[in-house]
């Protein structure tokens, strides 16, 4: 059946079927959080993983992203996708069950074998769901009608973020008060989130699947395709040079706050849930935004307000660490938010129906293998300087300090690639500063909440206009 719109209200049909979409992708969320919060970095310090095997860790995983471009091939082969989703995407959550129990099923084995059985396993899982990734796209993509796609995507997202967010607070209250070491711990949160996952991959089955758009043609022009798209090419590569700067510091964030600030795992926990939330506050009024406006002037602004992260990190110290980070994440999660939305977006709308599962490729496949070398590049930085010290400031600075200071001269650099996106029919970015009352510096600080403040002001004029 295809999608339909009645005005610009959904279909009864249509309605449950987005809502079965944004249950299941919440249920995603509470996977994400248990098996990726800062219990499973402690996890890994605790059987004695190094800086540059924590980097291989994150990294290496990442680049499995590459496999997008063989699931794009395969999406364009078949017309129906349900199948092979759901395979895929179970296969790729179970994996993660003998992660956790290794440790605990071998605890005399010997550290650096099992660490590295634990990456293979981890890639592997990683492997799975990005044969998948494309296919999702593709099937959403077909699903929702263009003319509510961002609207829809920022209240999915509001949704996921809260759950995101709702998954944090429990482990943070697991981790508070129990007494296991984190060796049980962790393994009971990674089960709980493992079961969460493989429900939602089963709710797919009772989404309805628009006939897929068949590509039978073989050749690297079909792969080449979105790269020769002059519009979409800006894209892509502003996309992989921003996951390749963010991830060169960000993979080691939750590992320099257990390790060099000393926080507890909850506290870390509380922290990542505070960015949760925030993402989850700029969702929907993002959406509505990109609707408006277009995606290019969001990405512009919030690759402007991204370097400000890592300067967060270095101010935070062991005494004032858990306070400030747990204010300042949640101003980030607002700008994660606004970005995903336009990303998400821009990759969706811009790409054609056909072959557009290799366009989706494009744009996360390549960000992935980028954001795997960042990763990679930041833990190998972090292991050849670790014996580097400097007293300056009243402090005394080492490695993590040094990783902090490269990434945020790192991210300017996607502030120009994000004002050479093309995308002819948004609007100028000046314009939508001024739309949320950010055209001086301390407004333009302000940005995520003059979003949400003006967003609600809108709709409660449409609402006393109508």
């Amino acid at each position: 059946m295809t999608p339909r719109l009645y005005g610009n209200k959904a279909t009864p049909w249509l309605r449950n079927a987005l809502g079965t979409l944004t249950l299941s992708g919440c249920l995603a969320m509470v996977y994400i959080a248990g098996t990726t919060s800062p219990a499973f970095t402690e996890f890994m310090r605790s059987i004695g993983t190094t800086e540059f095997e924590f980097g291989l860790l994150m990294g290496i995983p990442l680049m499995m992203f590459l496999l997008q471009f063989v699931g794009a091939f395969v999406n364009n082969r078949i017309r129906r996708r349900k199948a092979l989703f759901i395979t895929t995407g179970i296969a790729g959550r179970l994996l993660y069950i003998p992660v956790v129990l290794l440790p605990v099923l071998l605890p005399g084995a010997d550290r650096t074998t099992l660490i590295y059985i634990i990456i293979a396993l981890i890639t592997v899982s990683a492997a799975a769901m990005q044969l998948s990734t494309p296919l999702f796209f593709s099937w959403t993509a077909d699903l929702v009608p263009g003319q509510i796609l961002n609207r829809y995507w920022g209240g999915r997202q509001l949704w996921m973020y809260l759950l995101w967010s709702a998954s944090y607070g429990v482990i943070i209250l697991f981790t508070f008060l129990s007494d296991l070491p984190i060796t049980v711990t962790y393994p009971i949160i990674a089960v709980v989130a493992v079961f969460a996952g493989v429900i939602d991959i089963l709710l797919f089955i009772g989404i309805p699947e628009p006939p897929n758009t068949v590509v039978r043609e073989v050749s690297l022009a079909v792969l080449f395709e979105p790269f020769r798209h002059v519009d979409y090419r800006s894209f892509v590569v502003a996309s992989g040079a921003r996951w390749a700067i963010v991830t060169f510091a960000a993979a080691f964030m939750a590992l320099y706050m257990l390790e060099e600030l000393h926080l507890a795992v909850w506290q870390t926990t509380i922290i990542f849930c505070s960015m949760g939330l925030g993402a989850a506050l700029s969702s929907r009024p993002a959406g509505r935004l990109a609707d408006r406006h277009g995606h290019r002037p969001l990405l512009i602004i919030t690759a402007c307000l991204k370097p400000l992260t890592p300067l967060a990190i270095l101010i935070a110290t062991p005494s004032n660490g858990f306070v400030l980070l747990t204010t300042y994440m949640f101003f980030d999660g607002m700008v994660n938010g606004a970005l995903l939305v336009a990303a998400n977006g821009y990759m969706m709308k811009i790409s054609p129906k056909r072959n557009r599962s290799m366009f989706c490729a494009a744009m996360t496949g390549f960000s992935g293998i980028c954001g795997g070398i960042g990763a990679i590049a930041g833990g190998t930085l972090l292991e050849l300087t670790s014996p580097l010290t400097w007293d300056a400031l009243g402090r005394t600075w080492g490695n993590f300090h040094l990783l902090f200071i490269v990434g945020t001269a790192l991210r300017l650099i996607c502030i120009p690639l994000c004002r050479g996106i093309r995308e002819p029919k948004s609007t100028r970015t000046g314009r939508v500063l001024s739309e949320v009352r950010g055209i001086g510096p301390l407004q333009f600080l302000r940005f995520p909440i003059g979003l949400y403040r003006n967003q609600n002001e809108s709709e409660e004029s449409s609402e006393a206009d109508s």
